[in-house]
């Protein structure tokens, strides 16, 4: 009859503690929401020169305030090196300030981050989806960042255009840069406006956001279209850059 007791309550004492080790371990975290970021080179502002790597980006937000990204390049110099990756706050045409320093681990062209107990707000604004946010990725010879994308919006075209007089139907002598309408027409022709960037004087040297039709989005995407800037000596044009 003792060891009858004796063997039962070993092995009560045994499911006691294996029932406290089961319940002392930490929940493993949950994803609540993935994001799928588009990269480019052409997405940066200004264009690295030169520089065409393009990209993608896995960001995971999970329930414990913590986010992971991996992110692979493509096209990347082999005589280049990844050195940062942050998320910043900014539209598609602004350079905004940092607010998460991802410190990733980079392998080549790969990037891995996992960081943890992240404040509150910007973990809301990550899962609601509606923050002008970038990811932003800098390489040693690009320190302002060789590939960005925009979280949430992708920007599915972007072009930075060199304007010059010389590039005018017929040519200008000039030194004046800027931008003011988008024409459709091939180098060396001259075509309508199909999109008005700036109306006045005013309007130079100011971020301008349009909501233009799709079937001028899908110009600007596609066709033969130049970015024309007019003076009052020069109404029809002083200084023009090709899209495409």
């Amino acid at each position: 009859m003792r060891k009858f007791y004796l063997f039962a309550s070993i092995i009560a004492a045994t499911a006691l503690f294996a029932s406290c080790k089961k319940n002392d371990s930490a929940p493993e975290a949950q994803v609540v929401k993935e994001i799928l970021v588009s990269l480019a080179a052409a997405n940066e502002n200004p264009q690295p020169t030169g520089r065409t790597e393009r990209g993608t980006a896995t960001i995971k937000i999970y329930n414990d305030n913590s986010i992971t990204v991996d992110a692979a390049l493509t096209g990347f110099s082999t005589t280049d090196n990844l050195t940062l990756a942050h998320i910043h706050a900014g539209d598609p045409v602004t350079n905004g300030p940092v607010v998460l320093d991802l410190m990733p681990a980079f392998t080549g062209s790969t990037l891995k981050s996992n960081v943890k107990g992240i404040r509150t707000s910007l973990i809301d604004s990550l899962k609601a989806g509606t923050a002008d946010l970038y990811l932003n990725i800098h390489s040693t010879q690009v320190g302002s960042g060789i590939v960005r994308g925009q979280l949430f919006n992708e920007v599915t075209f972007a072009a930075s255009v060199a304007l010059s007089g010389a590039n005018e139907v017929p040519s200008v002598t000039t030194t004046a840069t800027g931008m003011a309408h988008i024409h459709t027409g091939a180098a060396g022709t001259n075509g309508g406006v199909i999109l008005g960037i700036c109306g006045s004087a005013a309007d130079f040297g100011v971020t301008k956001i349009f909501s233009p039709t799709t079937a001028v989005l899908n110009s600007v995407k596609n066709d033969a279209v130049y970015v024309n800037v007019h003076s009052n000596t020069r109404p029809s044009g002083v200084i023009r850059g090709q899209i495409r």
